[in-house]
């Protein structure tokens, strides 16, 4: 990969993962822990949303972009299941986890455009136009934290509508620019459906296993500032996630073009990703813990989540668990490029299964640090059951 290629996906993803990453390191002290909470239900299900609609898009987008008769555009692969898919997790949101409905067209807005941002920002790095994804990516960051300086400015706090204007605004030239550059399917009927929705439940368990703790503590009754206080500490926990996705951003477009070329991956690229993967360990384990204690000392944490008893400890259990996930992400393409992502959603949900049923067994109270074991259990199931997978479709292909 060419340097300036590298330096390009590098910055973009930073300033990504940056925006989540303001909301928790530095306005913890200025928005409630109910507020952080209501955010964080709501930001996983953002999260969740945008996974079943793409999940299928960029899994078809992926494999067919380096095609000789693909059209280089963003297509929309089967848009009327994306469009029951999309409106089908609306209703299931609002139906049964959602606070309150009182911010809805802002919700739903910063939804789409926070799909089109992944797809679009996806297709640029395809079309070896990684200089505009960076500038989409900084643009977005700035309109975001810019309306947030003057909200602060404005009022003195935070809340939670705040943030979804601030996103929405961070979206909305991203949204015109995709809609520029979408294309319907060429297709005159639906194609590979099996395979697309195999894809969606992918993305639905992936989504599960990754914020799926959210939305059971709010069905078991916890109150939003419980929420919040759980969703901090994995927040601070997930920051070396930040390395992740620029990894995944750099091999994942690697892997596929090595396997339409060469049927696998090269041992070059394998023994890339195992270094990176062997220095992801030690730096999941030590930047939480720095970044807290740094937030501590400069008094940027709010005072109900400083107030906890067990921060160290609680930051290590969520680091483990988060480690070992993050292998997933680079044995995965395997299965979605010989069209075997029905494994993959099989792994995950029987590791979701498992996390339910001990999440039932041992809920009678709000204990963080057990529900952040349970969790890392999930994670840890799924990535030995889909390496398993990946070892048997290795060997049939």
């Amino acid at each position: 990969m060419k340097f300036n290629v590298l330096y390009f996906n590098t910055l973009g993803t930073l300033f990504d993962k940056v925006l989540p990453l303001i909301i928790t390191l530095l306005l913890s002290p200025f928005i409630s822990s109910s507020d952080f909470g209501e955010w964080a239900l709501y930001y996983q299900f953002l999260l969740f949303s945008n996974a079943v609609v793409i999940s299928p898009l960029l899994g078809f987008f992926n494999r067919k972009f380096f095609d000789a008769n693909s059209p280089k555009k963003m297509v929309l692969y089967n848009y009327p299941i994306l469009l029951v898919l999309f409106v089908s997790c609306l209703v299931v949101y609002y139906t049964f986890f959602a606070y309150s409905i009182s911010n809805l067209w802002y919700e739903v807005f910063v939804i789409i455009g926070f799909i089109a941002y992944n797809y679009y920002t996806q297709y640029l790095r395809f079309k070896e136009q990684d200089r505009y994804y960076l500038y989409v990516s900084l643009g977005r960051l700035i309109v975001f934290c810019t309306y947030l300086v003057y909200s602060k400015y404005l009022n003195e706090i935070i809340v939670y509508k705040d943030l979804l204007i601030a996103m929405a605004l961070a979206h909305i030239l991203v949204l015109c620019l995709s809609i520029f550059n979408m294309k319907l399917s060429p297709e005159k009927k639906l194609i590979e459906t099996k395979e697309f929705l195999s894809l969606s439940f992918y993305g639905f368990f992936t989504s599960s296993i990754n914020g799926i703790d959210k939305f059971v503590i709010v069905a078991l009754g916890f109150s939003s500032q419980s929420l919040g206080i759980y969703s901090y500490f994995l927040s601070v926990a997930a920051t070396p996630n930040l390395l992740v996705e620029i990894a995944k951003k750099i091999f994942t477009p690697l892997q596929f073009k090595e396997f339409s070329m060469f049927g696998e991956i090269t041992k070059e690229t394998t023994r890339k990703i195992n270094l990176f993967l062997v220095g992801l360990f030690f730096l999941q384990i030590i930047i939480p813990q720095i970044v807290f204690i740094v937030l501590r000392e400069l008094n940027l944490i709010n005072q109900d989540f400083l107030a906890f008893q067990s921060p160290i400890l609680l930051l290590f259990i969520f680091s483990i668990g988060l480690y070992i996930f993050s292998i997933y992400h680079f044995i995965n393409p395997v299965l979605i490029y010989f069209k075997k992502s029905i494994f993959m959603s099989i792994s995950l949900f029987v590791s979701v299964v498992v996390y339910l049923l001990l999440m039932y067994m041992f809920s009678d109270a709000f204990d963080i640090i057990l529900f952040s074991f349970i969790k890392s259990i999930m994670l840890t199931i799924a990535v030995i059951i889909t390496w398993l997978f990946v070892k048997k479709v290795r060997k049939w292909n």
